[in-house]
């Protein structure tokens, strides 16, 4: 790993970026090779990723240095950097699922090693680059709460588009089929893009009731103790009224999520959720036993399940154990996936549900 040095040494590092760059991107074309499929997009990913990340993101970390804490923005807008906290395991988390999604081939992994904050809202993160079990590449970006610093800003809440329209599966992330499809949803309960998928997701467990095996894996709570909390809360509903999940899976998205995402506060989750399980004739002391009981247990599983597929981002749909890397989030996109895991195809997969996606796209 690249050894960290002084923020105040800013244009030596950068010189010396320039020279470590020079030399690992000798090696890391030969090291790091694509499926015949993902040739192109490998050698986009490849090149823009170790020359751009290890120069490009030094270059304009001196920009924004020099510039202070308004971002060097190409449109002019000069957005503050420095404005609130920021959770390091969020952005941590955040920064590998953009990398892996948008800007590396499946059998190559990009991890965040460790994170460490600097000034005017900068962030410096260790990262390794793994193809086949072996380190091929090893070294430090920098980023913003919300940004990948690069010879270009990129946004983290915004997808880049390297595939067609098409809703099916990326090529190798083939859905094997079985006789009763089992469909997952990878989220954390209070990250906006996992609850604007929750509903479409919830539609289609709905329409299509025990014809598939549905449910939510609440797999990381990256903002604080009352997602925690929630996470549970959602983990126990599943183990005691499951048939009743999805209804309080679409109303947390309407009427808790947009009071107590805001407050952040464990007292808010609570009592909004122990008032809505009551509303739908869910058990809430038994849920709530429960979360006191087996909580940590249920959310422990969770989070292996995530980590034994390599989930990093939220949302991310699991149908049949396989990873789908490209489906709309809307309902009937959702459906089309769900049902090319079936061995035999249903009647219920010919339903007509919402082609609308959510207002937020992008992934925690």
């Amino acid at each position: 790993m690249t050894k960290k040095k002084s923020k105040a040494h800013a244009s030596h590092k950068t010189h010396e970026a320039h020279n470590a760059s020079e030399k690992k991107s000798e090696h890391v074309s030969d090291k790091i090779v694509a499926s015949p499929m993902m040739e192109n997009i490998a050698l986009i990913a490849v090149v823009f990723l170790v020359v751009g990340l290890i120069v490009g993101a030094l270059i304009s970390y001196g920009a924004f240095m020099m510039g202070g804490p308004a971002e060097v923005d190409t449109t002019g807008n000069g957005m503050n950097l420095g404005a609130g906290t920021v959770d390091m395991d969020a952005l941590k988390l955040k920064v590998e699922s953009y990398v892996n999604t948008n800007m590396l081939p499946p059998e190559v992994d990009f991890a965040v090693t460790d994170v460490n904050e600097g000034s005017d809202g900068i962030f410096e993160l260790g990262y390794t680059i793994t193809q086949d079990g072996e380190i091929v590449e090893e070294g430090i970006i920098y980023s913003t709460k919300t940004k990948i610093i690069l010879g270009n800003v990129l946004d983290l809440d915004e997808t880049i588009d390297l595939t067609s329209d098409s809703t099916d599966p990326l090529p190798g992330a083939e859905i094997a089929k079985q006789e009763v499809a089992d469909a997952e949803l990878y989220i954390w309960s209070y990250c906006p893009y996992g609850v604007t998928a929750q509903t479409p997701f919830a539609e289609v467990a709905k329409t299509m009731g025990d014809k598939a095996n549905f449910s939510a894996v609440l797999y990381y709570d990256g903002h604080g103790a009352f997602e925690t909390q929630q996470n549970k809360i959602q983990a126990c509903i599943q183990e005691t009224d499951k048939a009743k999940y999805w209804d309080y899976a679409t109303a947390f998205v309407e009427n808790i999520y947009p009071k107590c995402s805001v407050t952040r506060d464990e007292a808010c989750d609570l009592d909004e959720s122990t008032a809505l399980m009551d509303s739908l004739g869910i058990d809430s002391t038994a849920v709530l036993d429960c979360v006191d009981t087996q909580g940590e247990a249920l959310l422990a599983m969770h989070s292996a399940k995530a980590q034994s597929l390599g989930v990093t981002g939220s949302p991310t749909l699991v149908v049949n154990g396989t990873v789908v890397t490209n489906v709309a989030r809307t309902a009937d996109g959702f459906l089309g996936a769900v049902c090319s895991g079936f061995i035999t195809p249903l009647e219920g997969c010919s339903a007509e549900l919402s082609d609308t996606a959510g207002t937020v796209t992008g992934s925690c």
